[in-house]
């Protein structure tokens, strides 16, 4: 007993030591010593250690399995650097644990630490048909949902969220029944369960099922939770071609949605046919690829009753392609994948589009040549790879033509890394790589998890490139001020330049506690206004942004290039500190956690299964550090939401409604709460009175706007929280009623997040229903917006209307509001002038007169708009400019960077500039309420059509053409 004790004691010595960066000398290998302890501090044997690690030492595996011997224990080498290290620990009866390092936090790895594998809780139920029979081998996967205890003695240490998933998911018997035993202990702990078997409709989402049966995890912790699966249309289809011949091993995708990247598949059989698994009811996308076929998309009503679908593929066309270096020597085994084809595209940006695995493209061969069979008519984005050389996108549809596309060498920067005062190499650097934003220069994306440790000097490599996000480089160390180099784009091949760091004092502090004792072990992380912190739990910790206190409570962080926000967090509480540059935190005091719990109702029904969101209020932009932080949970069967750590500062409360998806409400209340320190409030949503009625548009085009797009606010009339300062300092002021300015500004929306309001969703008739409304005078604020193809601009219609709430529901019957739709068929379109490609150089409309216009409308940061350029161009090529004339508008207000972006792109055909979308052209008499638009004009220039869609627009030039 005594060694036990003197065992546990050398132990816990080592483990005072976690937060200390312990790094091993260069010359001795590195022991990682673990030793593993259940709840009642006694050794727990046969632990299983997965451990991966990314290192360029040689003689590490990158898996390796470990297993705790009789002590507890197991030793683990370790190189002297890497990029990360990640361990499973697995043990029946014992509840899974992750352990990961990243980035710089590789560094700062103990050489010995104690890890408590707590014992495992058990949650069950049954699953059951519609008639209540039971479901035998039912598919039952179970995550982390929130809660449990936190590992504050280290903060890379946490319980595993997955905890049966794919292969590992948990099967029910002959009697439906299914058990795990995993689950943390505590009353808070929330799991997530997704239920699947062939015969039933399975969950589309987490939780849905659970949801919707009402379990509570009482019912899971007594394993009487009851699942009901529902019972499913199943579609039956069959794919042939021209001729009527079968279609075999087609892969045919399907969604809810029309926009989604295609993973959910099945293939035909040799005959042709196939099925899908039991759906709900409802609209259907289905997608469809076979080689030597054109893709094709349809969308379906599915019943209940449906009948066996046959779908015919058009014969592919041919997409030829040629790939070239910068000297045009043709590029052989070049790869070649479909990223994008109209809504559906790759899971990971640069790879192939699931969608298309079974018509594929070949690699280029000897002449860098490839031909794919199976292009569709319209565009298609492709990722064009070669080791060695920067990857490429292109946006290209089918024709007779070869396209050519061009490969530059592979970024390579190189150099030294010294102090800027001694020239000395500094040997423990970071490199961080920054993505730079070619149209938004003033708003980088430090890539933090991306580190890499340097030493004296650095060789950095890049191939892959994203359509307008150049590559900028960050150095830091400590006791330095961080540096940056670039930015380069694709073209720039080998560069050589050294760095030369600043010596600079760190960010050093100590946190204290309620009492002033200080804190060991919390964690503490920094934000400026282009490093953001983003997180979504209570920890606030995100790899290379973070530290941990010693046991002391101090703790250093890098010295930064710009105001920085500092963020301590541990379960004692949270503080935090906007300091001004060179500014150093002090002693960092936590206050208590608030903790904010609920009710989702509507109709006095509880709302089960829905998202409610918890935003802390921060005024983000400008020089203001970035900290994104948002907390959200779902709601149980009894529509009961719970936050059980938020900080202590103005926040808002509100449920999910989205108009670009169908969702469960149409009207979200937003609770500005100016939470204290320890406080816990008790928040009911969806109760009070229901305010219906309907938005009628007026003018001749009403009738075709889909209502369904218009973002709308009911605002109440009466005082909301304090705003943090750098609102107040915009100058708002809710007794001015509603402005829609508050959507057009950071400042505005930041004090619109400090009023009550709700946020309404229109059926596509313009019908509304704001649920839980309370008593008091109002402001409905409506901005009408047309369908849009691509992005949101000015809305067509405002209008405010004043209305008084009380204990009953009211109906405000039909709402008149005046669209503006700009010209109609029929008018003259207005002769505004504008600046062409060529800086200097002025056009009109009237310049086109004598033949038919088609204006584009569209601008740089509109990816719909980018999309459909290469469609734009081929439709250019194949129309006489004597007949017809394509003129592109753009809406930029960086003029320099439209004129360089239509350079590059090869946007030969005519092009106008209007400087924004904010003038009183485009604003006032063009009416424009998303782009892309297109207008066709007759030759005397009166409008002829108007149209949202590329595809319409020319299709209705053509019948003209053929007339």
């Amino acid at each position: 007993g005594a060694s036990m004790h003197l065992r546990k004691f050398f132990f816990f010595a080592i483990g005072l030591c976690l937060t200390l960066p312990s790094i091993a000398s260069e010359t001795e290998q590195r022991r990682f010593i673990l030793e593993i302890v259940d709840d009642f501090g006694d050794p727990v044997k046969g632990v299983e250690i997965s451990r991966n690690l990314s290192t360029n030492e040689p003689g590490f595996e990158r898996m390796q399995d470990y297993f705790s011997d009789e002590m507890g224990r197991v030793v683990i080498p370790l190189p002297k650097s890497m990029r990360l290290l990640r361990m499973w620990l697995s043990k029946e009866g014992h509840v899974p644990l992750f352990a990961n390092w990243m980035s710089d936090s590789t560094r700062r790895i103990p050489r010995a630490l104690i890890i408590t594998m707590p014992q495992a809780t058990t949650i069950g139920g049954l699953i059951l048909d519609p008639n209540g029979n039971p479901i035998a081998d039912a598919s039952i996967e179970v995550r982390l949902a929130g809660g449990g205890k936190s590992f504050s003695g280290n903060a890379h240490i946490e319980y595993l969220s997955s905890l049966g998933r794919d292969s590992n998911a948990i099967r029910s018997d002959d009697q439906g029944r299914w058990s795990l035993q995993a689950v943390p202990p505590g009353d808070d702990v929330r799991v997530s369960l997704k239920v699947s078997h062939e015969g039933f409709i399975k969950d589309e989402s987490w939780g849905g099922l659970q949801a919707a049966n009402g379990v509570t995890t009482k019912q899971l912790r007594e394993q009487t939770a009851r699942i009901v699966m529902p019972e499913g249309s199943v579609m039956t289809g069959r794919l042939v071609d021209m001729k009527g011949q079968p279609i075999s091993g087609a892969v045919v995708s399907w969604s809810r949605e029309k926009r989604w990247n295609g993973r959910a598949q099945v293939t035909t059989d040799s005959n042709g046919n196939y099925q899908l698994p039991p759906l709900k009811p409802g609209r259907l996308y289905l997608a469809f690829t076979a080689s030597n076929h054109q893709p094709t998309l349809i969308d379906v009503q599915l019943s209940m009753a449906s009948d066996e679908l046959e779908t015919i593929l058009p014969p592919g066309r041919e997409l030829k392609l040629k790939v070239v270096d910068v000297n045009d020597v043709p590029i052989s085994d070049a790869t070649v994948d479909v990223e994008r084809w109209k809504d559906l595209n790759s899971f990971i940006s640069g790879r192939q589009c699931d969608l298309f695995d079974a018509c594929g493209i070949e690699k280029t061969d000897d002449q860098g040549r490839t031909i794919w069979n199976s292009a569709p008519e319209e565009i298609v984005q492709l990722a064009i790879k070669k080791d060695g050389f920067s990857s490429e996108q292109a946006e290209l549809v089918a024709s007779d033509s070869e396209y050519t596309v061009q490969l530059y060498e592979s970024l390579n920067l190189k150099g030294r890394i010294v102090d800027a005062n001694s020239g000395d190499p500094i040997l423990d650097a970071l490199l961080v790589p920054v993505s730079y934003y070619v149209r938004r220069p003033d708003d980088p994306i430090v890539q933090r998890t991306q580190i890499r440790q340097v030493a004296g000097e650095f060789d950095f490599k890049k191939s892959y490139w994203d359509e307008g996000i150049d590559i900028v480089l960050q150095f830091e160390a400590p006791g330095y001020r961080p540096q940056r180099i670039g930015p380069f784009d694709k073209t720039a091949g080998t560069i050589e330049q050294d760095v030369q760091l600043q010596p600079a004092s760190m960010l050093s502090g100590q946190v204290v506690d309620n009492s002033g004792a200080p804190v060991a072990n919390a964690n503490v992380s920094f934000s400026t206004k282009d490093t953001s912190l983003i997180v979504n739990d209570w920890t606030y910790r995100s790899d290379g942004l973070s530290t941990q206190t010693n046991q002391q409570g101090h703790f250093d962080l890098g010295a930064t290039m710009s105001a920085p926000s500092v963020i301590s967090t541990h379960e004692k509480g949270y503080a935090e500190v906007t300091l001004e540059l060179n500014e150093q935190p002090g002693i960092l005091k936590l206050e208590p956690w608030a903790r904010v719990a609920g009710t989702l109702m509507r109709d006095n029904n509880p709302v089960i299964g829905e998202r409610v969101y918890l935003r802390p209020i921060r005024m983000l932009g400008g020089d203001n550090p970035h900290v994104q932080d948002s907390f959200s949970t779902v709601t149980d069967g009894e529509g009961r939401f719970l936050f059980e750590r938020v900080p202590p500062v103005p926040s808002a409360l509100s449920s999910y409604v989205s108009v670009w998806r169908e969702t469960k409400l149409t009207s979200s209340r937003h609770v500005p709460l100016d939470l204290k320190p320890g406080e816990t409030r008790e928040v009911t949503l969806g109760t009070g009175a229901v305010v219906r009625g309907r938005v009628q548009p007026s003018g001749d085009l009403a009738s075709k706007l889909d209502m369904n797009y218009c973002l709308n606010y009911l605002l109440k009339r009466a005082p909301g929280i304090t705003p943090p300062e750098p609102i107040q300092r915009a100058g708002f002021a809710w007794e001015d009623g509603w402005s829609f300015d508050y959507k057009n500004s950071q400042e505005g929306r930041g004090f619109l997040s400090t009023l009550t309001y709700h946020f309404v969703k229109f059926q596509s008739d313009g019908s509304f229903e704001i649920h839980g409304v309370d008593p008091g005078d109002y402001e409905f604020a409506i901005s009408i917006y047309e369908p849009p193809e691509g992005c949101l601009i000015d809305p067509v219609g405002l209008e405010v209307v004043s209305v008084s709430v009380g204990p009953n529901d009211i109906d405000m019957r039909d709402i008149n509001v005046d669209v503006q739709l700009g010209p109609k068929v029929g008018d003259t379109f207005p002769n505004f002038r504008f600046e062409t490609r060529r800086e200097g150089q002025t056009g009109a409309i009237s310049d086109f007169r004598g033949r038919f216009l088609l204006i584009d409308f569209w601008a740089t940061w509109c990816a719909p708009c980018v999309k459909q350029i290469p469609n734009l161009r081929s439709t250019v090529q194949r129309w006489n400019e004597d007949q017809v004339t394509v003129l592109s508008v753009s809406l930029d207000e960086d003029l320099d960077h439209a004129r360089k972006f239509i350079l590059e792109r090869n946007m030969s055909w005519p092009q106008a500039m209007m400087a924004g979308r904010d003038g009183p052209i485009v604003r006032q008499q063009l009416g424009i309420s998303s782009v892309p638009i297109h207008y066709v004009l007759d030759e005397e220039g009166r409008v002829l059509h108007r149209a949202f869609n590329l595809d319409e627009a020319t299709s209705f030039i053509d019948q003209i053409l053929e007339k």
